[in-house]
Order: C-alpha cells, then sequence, then structure tokens
C-alpha cells in the first residue's frame, strides 16, 4: 500500500518534471517588429531609434 502511493507520487512527480522541461525547451514564437525610423533630414530609413541617432550626428 505504502509502496504503491510512493510510486504513484514518483511519477506524478516525473510526468510534472518532464511537462516544466518541455515547457522551458520549447521556443515562444516572438512577434517581429517592423518599425522604421525614418531621418527627418535626408530621409534615409533606420532600423532602430539608435541606428537613426548615430546617423543624425553626420548632418552636424
Amino acid at each position: 500500500m505504502c509502496r504503491d502511493g510512493t510510486q504513484m507520487l514518483e511519477e506524478e512527480r516525473t510526468a510534472r518534471r518532464q511537462e516544466r522541461r518541455l515547457r522551458r525547451n520549447t521556443p515562444t514564437v516572438a512577434v517581429a517588429t517592423t518599425t522604421t525610423y525614418t531621418c527627418p533630414t535626408c530621409n534615409m530609413i533606420c532600423g532602430s531609434r539608435i541606428g537613426l541617432f548615430s546617423h543624425q550626428r553626420t548632418h552636424r
């Protein structure tokens, strides 16, 4: 009787551990952002804010 309970508990624990491992190792779907930044001076398109900031330094 005690052995059966222990075995059931161990099987449940193993199943939970495998489920957590699957969740941890399954890649999540990342939302791709398509935001672009345009230079107000020359209309150059940059893919990031820091890229635009760096580019605008050329106009000083």
